[in-house]
């Protein structure tokens, strides 16, 4: 459910197989028989009914709603980071360098998405955090935008301090 290349193609290898569901797979609650997934394109809750049981405290319904409002809402957000800093990303590559007013633009909407957006804790729950460092990883292996964006501010906000007035 986690991973879905092609069968045509014959299977990857299952050491390649083990490393991505390793990194891809949230297993705390590995002992009870669920297993939350993520990558870039998904999310998957697997759960082995008769081990779990079907009782009123911890139904299947109970654990669809928490997946989605605790996994799925936290997979968004980090979505909703990465969807930003690649417009910010864009917007950098694009930029006009005798503009240093677009570029203090460009600061402030990165200066208010930082402050405001980019969270260093996102809960003080420890399963969301685990959650929110687990999609935010997955993300971050392909883009890694922010650290980009952070060097392109400052390489941008050099330039344009050292340029005469």
């Amino acid at each position: 459910m986690v991973n879905v290349d092609s069968a045509q193609f014959g299977l990857p290898e299952p050491a390649y197989v083990g490393e991505f569901l390793k990194r891809a797979t949230y297993s705390r609650w590995r002992g009870s028989s669920i297993l939350y997934g993520f990558t870039h394109y998904s999310g998957a809750c697997v759960v082995k009914t008769e081990r779990v049981g079907a009782g009123e405290d911890f139904s299947q319904r109970w654990l669809l709603e928490h997946f989605r409002t605790l996994s799925l809402d936290l997979a968004e957000l980090v979505y909703f980071q990465f969807g930003v800093l690649q417009r910010l990303a864009h917007d950098l590559s694009q930029l006009d360098m005798d503009d240093s007013k677009g570029f203090t633009r460009l600061l402030a909407s990165y200066t208010r998405f930082v402050q405001t957006y980019w969270f260093a804790r996102v809960t003080d729950q420890d399963q969301g955090r685990e959650l929110y460092r687990l999609s935010k990883g997955i993300l971050d292996v392909d883009y890694q935008l922010f650290a980009s964006v952070t060097e392109q501010i400052k390489t941008l906000r050099r330039w344009f301090d050292r340029r005469p007035a």
